[in-house]
Formats: C-alpha cells, sequence, structure tokens
C-alpha cells in the first residue's frame, strides 16, 4: 500500500484491508480528476491574510480518508463492549446490523472520503460564492456518477461502488451508516480541516486532541437511530475544544475580512463582464472551458461536466492575468488588485457621504458599486444551533445526551454578527486621503 507523509498525521495509509481495494484507491488518486485538486486551494484567498494558507485539497482529501480508515477501525474495535451493554435492549439488533454494515463498507466508505470533495472549484468556496447556488457537493456527485475516469474505475470494479459513493456522502442516505462519520457533527471531514487549516494558517485556533477524540469514541441509540458519540465521562472537555475550535477558526480564519473582501472583487469583477458585450469579453477568456462555467453558473449539467474538470485555480489566475490588459477600467482595475494584493481599504462610516460623491465626481454615478462595497459583512454571522450540529454523549447505561445539555461551556445555540463596514477602491481611497488631509480636516481611523 502507498505511503504518504503529511504534516497533520504524519504517515497516512489507506490500506482497506482489501488488497484489490487498495489497487482502486491508487488508481483513484492518479485519475486526472483527482490530480487536479492540487491546484485548488483549500482556504481561496486566506493567503492574503495568512501567507503559509496555500494548501489544497488533495491533502485534505487524503486525510480525510485516512480519518475515515482510523474511524471505521475503532468503531468495528468496540462491538463487543456496545452489543453486551446493549444485551437486552431492543435496539441490540439494529446495533449489530449497523456494525455488520460497517465492516462491509470500510473499503468504499474510505473511497467515499477519499473523493468527498473532488467537485470543488477553482478557490473551494470561493468559487461557491462567485457562482451563485453553486455547491461543491453537486458537482462531486456528477463527477462519481457522471463520464470521468472516477466513475470507469469505480464502475469497472463494482457497478454498485458510484451509488453506494454517492449514498455515503449523502446525510440523507439512512441505508448508508458510515455516512454519519465522513457528513455528521462529530465528521472526519471537520476535523481534518480544523487541523489542517489551523497549521497551514499558523493560528492555533483549531487544534484539540484528535488522539484522545479518539479515545473517547463510544456508538450508542438515541432515538431509533444508532449514533457515533462520545464517552460522557471522557469525552465533555475533547467535545468542547473541538466545537470551540470551529467557532474560533470561523471567526478568525473562514470569515476574516481580507478573504471576503477579496472574494467581494472578484464577485465584482464576473459582475462588469456579464454587463459587457460578449464580442468585447470572450476574448478575455484563457479558454472556452471557463468562459462556459462562469457564464452557465450554478448546478452542473451533463454537458459541461468536461469542461468543469478541466479547471482549476491555474485557469482562474491567467484569467486575471489577462484583464490587466483590458480596456475596460474596472476590470483592469479589479484584476491587478486581486493579482498584487491592493485591496478595497475601509473607510469611517461618517465619511462615507463625501467618498461617494468623490466616486460620482471621478467615475461617474454609474460605477458607484465597482469601487465602494457598502455594508460588508451585514448579511454574515457566525452561528451555532446544538439542535443542527449536536454531538451526542452516552453515559455508561447507553444514554444519549446532546452536548449542550451536559456542558457549562457549550449554548444550544450561539449567533454573532459581524459589525456594517464600508470599503473603497484604492485608487479612491487615495484621492479621497490626499483631500481629506489638504481640507486641514482631522484624521479619522482608517485600516
Amino acid at each position: 500500500m502507498k505511503i504518504f507523509r503529511d504534516p497533520i498525521h504524519n504517515v497516512i495509509d489507506l490500506d482497506t484491508g482489501d488488497e484489490a481495494a487498495n489497487e482502486l484507491v491508487i488508481k483513484l488518486i492518479d485519475t486526472r480528476e483527482f490530480q487536479r485538486l492540487r491546484s485548488i486551494r483549500q482556504l481561496g484567498f486566506a493567503y492574503f491574510a495568512y501567507p503559509s494558507a496555500t494548501h489544497t485539497r488533495f491533502e485534505h482529501s487524503l486525510g480525510v480518508a485516512f480519518l475515515a480508515k482510523r474511524f471505521l477501525e475503532k468503531i468495528v474495535s468496540l462491538e463487543d463492549k456496545v452489543l453486551t451493554l446493549y444485551k437486552e435492549s431492543a435496539h441490540r439488533q439494529l446495533l449489530s446490523d449497523f456494525f455488520a454494515r460497517i465492516r462491509k463498507d470500510k473499503a468504499v466508505t474510505i473511497i467515499a472520503a477519499l473523493l468527498h470533495d473532488i467537485g470543488h472549484g477553482p478557490l473551494s468556496h470561493t468559487f461557491e460564492t462567485i457562482l451563485k447556488n453553486s455547491r461543491h457537493e453537486n458537482w462531486t456527485k456528477a463527477i462519481i456518477s457522471g463520464e470521468s475516469e472516477v466513475n470507469s474505475l469505480l464502475a469497472g470494479f463494482d457497478a454498485s461502488f458510484p451509488q453506494k459513493v454517492c449514498g455515503i456522502l449523502s446525510e440523507s442516505d439512512e441505508s448508508m451508516p458510515s455516512a454519519k462519520i465522513i457528513t455528521g457533527q462529530l465528521d472526519i471531514d471537520k476535523i481534518d480541516y480544523l487541523l489542517r487549516d489551523s497549521y497551514m494558517t499558523g493560528a492555533g485556533y483549531g487544534k484539540f486532541d484528535v488522539e484522545w477524540l479518539f479515545n473517547v469514541l463510544t456508538v450508542g441509540v438515541r432515538g431509533d437511530q444508532v449514533e457515533v458519540g462520545l464517552d460522557l465521562g471522557k469525552g465533555l472537555s475533547v467535545a468542547e475544544d473541538f466545537v470551540m475550535a470551529r467557532i474560533y477558526m470561523f471567526r478568525n480564519i473562514y470569515l476574516h475580512k481580507t478573504s471576503i473582501i477579496a472574494q467581494t472583487m472578484l464577485k465584482l469583477l464576473l459582475d462588469r463582464i456579464r454587463e459587457l458585450p460578449p464580442d468585447a469579453t470572450d476574448k478575455l477568456f484563457p479558454n472556452d472551458s471557463l468562459r462556459r462555467i462562469l457564464q452557465h453558473g450554478a448546478e452542473p449539467v451533463p454537458h459541461l461536466l468536461e469542461d468543469y474538470i478541466s479547471i482549476s485555480d491555474i485557469d482562474l489566475f491567467a484569467f486575471l492575468k489577462l484583464l490587466q490588459t483590458s480596456e475596460d477600467e474596472v476590470l483592469s482595475s479589479l484584476s491587478r488588485g486581486l493579482l498584487e494584493r491592493r485591496l478595497f481599504k475601509r473607510i469611517d462610516p461618517r465619511d462615507l457621504g463625501a467618498v461617494t460623491q468623490l466616486i460620482f465626481d471621478v467615475k461617474g454615478r454609474n460605477m458607484q458599486k465597482y469601487h465602494l462595497l457598502t455594508e460588508l459583512n451585514s448579511n454574515a454571522a457566525l452561528t451555532y444551533h446544538a439542535a443542527k450540529e449536536y454531538i451526542l454523549l452516552f453515559d455508561k447505561h447507553g444514554q444519549g445526551f446532546p452536548l449542550h445539555e451536559k456542558s457549562k461551556i457549550i449554548p444550544a445555540s450561539f449567533s454573532e454578527d459581524f459589525p456594517v463596514e464600508y470599503y473603497v477602491e484604492q485608487g479612491i481611497y487615495h484621492q479621497w486621503s490626499t483631500s481629506h488631509l489638504r481640507s486641514g480636516l482631522s484624521d479619522r481611523p482608517t485600516r
């Protein structure tokens, strides 16, 4: 079995326990669809704020597959203990069937974990934001079930594998119990991205004791559902750490204002292209695949699957480089801003009227939307709802409790609105600053 060295998990091996399945895993990694993930940044524009955050979906996908293997092995090791605890329970057969299915689906679950992000577009979640209603999960399923190398390998190994992999990646498919470890609340995707993104940004917010989390994993029944949770007596602290790590990472990394500003600038750029005649913009694209995807937008359709598979961050940045020479001032200004990290700058809300007037005078009344970001973050909020994101803690009798019922730290719900702020294009900002100083007005804080 092939070995990968990794800064988070040290040594990654994806041994499924089946030699033929192991060969399939290596072949899947070598497909063009999976190798493309080497050119898809995990955190989009976060590297503008955290310079080392240039890691990709490729290594994250390997990490999630490795965690799937570890989760499955831990769960299977709990079978005798859990069945003994529930020996007098009406749920014993339900649990027995759960463990049998977990063992049976080990190989396909590791493969599903490996492929769970194969549908991400350039700059990962940034691409979903600039293409309205686009979800990488839908593109992932399209690649797995459509005309692709991945689909050919899966179907060639077992005709049911494409459907099974898509089933595992769908939270709503109750016939695939191993889906709980990939797309649940205490899931391997979150575990890897928190640890990896924390390490690669150099920020410690996402760290928690993952080895202890594995040590206190358990299985129980809540209602009529088998659930993977943590031991109440030993796992409360690590469960709290896990939830707080997510909150801190979203507050400080994933919703960082610098990333959001850059992301918004890219969206403005695409809005401007859509306003211009096609014959004036088609030549600005580095290839037809990127043009068709950006013009089509949201949901996957079969005739665009090949186009989607062929694009990555490389194409998006080639696009920005070409736009630098555009005769359209908005396109050239925004593309240079993104390539040279000349991002919009914050202004004091009290200066909004004067800055808006300056834009009208210099650029024209219709150009305000391309030079002034109003109320940035006003629709963004950091939220946590225990009813949707609960982690179960099981006591020694097998009774499960949502984390917030036992924790003095984690609330039932949490919401943190972001402040309303205003940002202006750097050229306008410098003109305003110059005229502001010349007027002799008192300085106001900017950043």
